[in-house]
């Protein structure tokens, strides 16, 4: 993101010691979706000779072994100096319970850009969890922190398309102006999707060029890699040899079409097919819900996994699934993707053909697209 032109010309100026800030909602040991990421960029840009710290919120998801609580507050990770900030709230089971913590979140934020000011060069912003781009604007505004944004979900897009604000609601006419707002003043643009590309440049002001680069995620092949079934541990733990595994690993968010898996496990439930779903999300207990009324006994729920298991947890899957509602291209991409052909999954993408992981299943030939998936057609 930094090239190194410009860090000669920052030893130049005897500013090196400086930090660059990075201000997200995950990071290690969250090891999943957008803290997997933000972690190996900013282990990388140490890598590269550069002084990083990162400010977090305190994890919320950990496999059930794990508690939240007894994370601590500031360490060193792999030479980046990680800060989780104070909230009032870790929890995620409530609206109002999300609210608290997101607000006390970007407050303790700003706060610590603040305090620690003299000691930044600048901010790498993401958009998760929402407004965080807001600290960032106020803070090139009043401090004169330049800032680069890292897009991995678009609001209020997310918002509009899943329904739970109406497209032409005061709400949602404020929420794009304040987005506006922040992609208008980043120094920079990342993007991780050709259709997130095209959705960010409407969002730019004509006038105004703001340089933007599409960098796809990507898997880390020494974390993630082929296991052979007879060698995998995790399908020796829970007994998975011998049958078919369907597998979903991640958030279960709003934006995940999941429900197909669901009405297809209900007609192969006299077979050796096991539907796994790995992992937490606002759509999780809804799915339980319905495999009990239809008292289904192929298919198993497990919490998220430790990030050092993912190349057997991964590997352990005969067909693995990736899923995002169509209306939501471009607003989002399932990163886990690149995982997935890191393990060499078949994958059966539950999404629209344009989308950038419909594009790239098609492109790679490394699965099939369904993007109106029913329990018949899957």
């Amino acid at each position: 993101m930094l090239g190194d032109h410009e860090h000669a010309k920052q030893k130049a100026s005897g500013t090196e010691r400086k930090y660059i800030a990075i201000t997200c909602q995950h990071f290690y040991p969250e090891m999943l979706s957008t803290g997997l990421f933000i972690t190996h960029i900013a282990t990388g840009l140490v890598q590269n000779g550069w002084r990083v710290r990162v400010y977090c919120s305190r994890p919320s998801y950990l496999p059930k072994a794990e508690n939240p609580q007894n994370a601590p507050l500031h360490i060193t990770y792999q030479g980046v100096e990680v800060i989780r900030v104070p909230t009032l709230s870790t929890a995620r089971d409530t609206l109002s319970r999300r609210l608290l913590n997101a607000i006390t979140f970007l407050l303790s934020i700003a706060w610590y850009l603040f305090r620690d000011r003299k000691e930044l060069l600048g901010v790498v912003n993401t958009t998760n969890p929402p407004f965080l781009g807001v600290v960032a604007w106020l803070a090139k505004r009043l401090l004169g922190l330049p800032y680069l944004t890292i897009v991995h979900d678009i609001y209020p897009d997310v918002a509009v398309q899943t329904g739970l604000l109406a497209r032409h609601s005061p709400v949602t006419w404020l929420w794009e102006r304040i987005t506006r707002l922040i992609f208008n003043g980043s120094a920079g643009l990342v993007v991780i999707g050709r259709d997130m590309a095209e959705l960010v440049r409407m969002k730019l002001r004509r006038n105004q060029a703001v340089p933007m680069t599409l960098i796809p995620h990507w898997a880390e092949p020494t974390v993630v890699y082929p296991v052979p079934k007879a060698e995998n541990s995790f399908v020796a733990e829970y007994e998975l040899a011998g049958r078919f595994i369907v597998q979903y690993s991640g958030r279960m968010g709003r934006v995940h079409n999941l429900e197909p898996l669901i009405e297809a496990a209900a007609q192969l439930q006299d077979t050796s097919v096991l539907f796994q779903f790995i992992g937490d999300g606002a759509k999780r207990k809804l799915l339980e819900e319905r495999v009990q009324q239809l008292g289904l006994t192929n298919v198993q729920f497990l919490p998220y996994q430790p990030y050092e298991t993912m190349a057997h947890v991964l590997s352990a899957a005969d067909l693995a699934v990736v899923a995002l509602d169509g209306r939501c291209n471009g607003v989002s991409v399932p990163s886990k993707t690149y995982g997935l052909l890191a393990a060499a999954r078949p994958v059966l993408a539950l999404m629209d053909p344009m989308s950038e992981i419909g594009q790239m299943v098609h492109e790679s030939g490394c699965g099939i697209v369904l993007p109106h998936a029913t329990g018949t057609t899957i």
